[in-house]
């Protein structure tokens, strides 16, 4: 299956070696085991902290890699605040879907480029290794059940 090229940002031609120029020399080919590696499953993100009797917060960050190079996103966040007789909270969800590939640049990093309904492009430098995936700012991802 061909990832339409279209969904990033006007590459050149394509290299007879499978690499493309996305544009300042910057040259990046499809990864197809690491696309096979995240496909079908949920990837899950969980954050949390609490701050005792003043309160504390929590979100979960789902993605699912499915056939067909399509992705959907699933967020959910909430917080709570007690303080000086004062109590809040807040709470939000949020789902989104589009497209997505895997990329890799010569040094041998590897990107992650969807195109979102809602959120459009998303753009993200990540490391696999078995069943985790590191990311950008410090986020840690692990793989649970299949799902598609």
């Amino acid at each position: 299956m061909v990832f339409s090229a279209a969904l990033l940002a006007s590459p050149a031609a394509a290299q007879n070696d499978g690499w493309t120029d996305y544009g300042g020399g910057t040259l990046l080919r499809r990864n197809a085991a690491v696309t096979q590696a995240l496909s079908g499953y949920n990837w899950v993100y969980l954050s949390s902290y609490n701050g005792g009797s003043g309160g504390g917060m929590a979100s979960k960050y789902v993605a699912t890699f499915c056939g067909g190079l399509n992705v959907h996103i699933y967020t959910e966040s909430s917080v709570s605040m007690n303080g000086g007789g004062a109590f809040g909270n807040s709470a939000s969800q949020e789902e989104d879907a589009g497209q997505y590939e895997v990329l890799e640049d010569k040094a041998g990093n590897t990107f992650l480029h969807m195109v979102l309904q809602k959120n459009g492009n998303k753009f993200m430098h990540f490391r696999l290794e078995g069943v985790k995936i590191y990311a950008e700012q410090n986020l840690t991802f692990t793989r649970y059940q299949r799902v598609c």
